[in-house]
């Protein structure tokens, strides 16, 4: 990991959440509140492609008669409609 920094502006809610971190003794300073916040939403997105690749080999590694064959164009967004008695778009 780099020892660059990066000076940035904290206000209002991001701020207060910041400091709140500190005050619960979670972290020692802003700064490391902050970092530490970052570096807990990398390795969360970090596992969720992980589970994101795994669906996608599992489904790939599936027989092609479990496969979903759509019937138009818009077979999923009818197929939604059906299902929920709206669009997919929420109207």
């Amino acid at each position: 990991m780099s020892d660059t920094k990066e000076a940035i502006a904290l206000s209002g809610t991001a701020l207060d959440f910041a400091r709140s971190l500190v005050e619960a003794g979670e972290y020692e300073t802003v700064d490391a509140a902050v970092s530490g916040v970052l570096d807990g939403v990398r390795e969360d997105r970090a596992a969720e492609w992980k589970l994101i690749e795994k669906e996608v080999v599992r489904r790939r590694q599936s027989s092609r008669s479990e496969w979903i064959w759509p019937e138009s164009d818009t077979h999923f967004e009818d197929r939604f409609q059906e299902t929920f008695g709206k669009a997919g778009d929420g109207k």
